[in-house]
């Protein structure tokens, strides 16, 4: 009982084997050569919200279902009651620190 050989196999042979110059040459093709691959230009801002950028937050899902609610009830997307409710924050913020407070 013989093992077979599964790296050399006999019908591997067959195959016509060239001289180490020739195989070092890139093979004669028929085919137009490759073309590079351009690049995607990167977004100038005209996606779902032109002219903004985009903010993450993350948020308990109690106070996801309050804004859930709130933009169901008032016809609002999220997003625009996430924008004011962060507006009103920051200015108000700013004005504590222009007063001292």
């Amino acid at each position: 009982m013989t093992k077979e050989n599964r790296v050399i196999r006999d019908d591997d042979d067959s195959a016509p084997i060239q001289p180490r110059s020739q195989a070092l040459e890139p093979a004669a093709t028929s085919e137009a050569p490759l073309t590079r691959r351009r690049r995607r230009p990167k977004p100038s801002g005209g996606g779902v919200y032109p002219g903004m950028r985009q903010v993450t937050a993350y948020v308990e899902p109690a106070l996801f279902k309050w804004l859930k609610s709130i933009s169901a009830e008032t016809d609002k997307p999220m997003v625009q009651i996430m924008e004011e409710a962060l507006t009103a924050y920051v200015q108000s913020f700013a004005a504590g620190r222009k007063f001292g407070g």
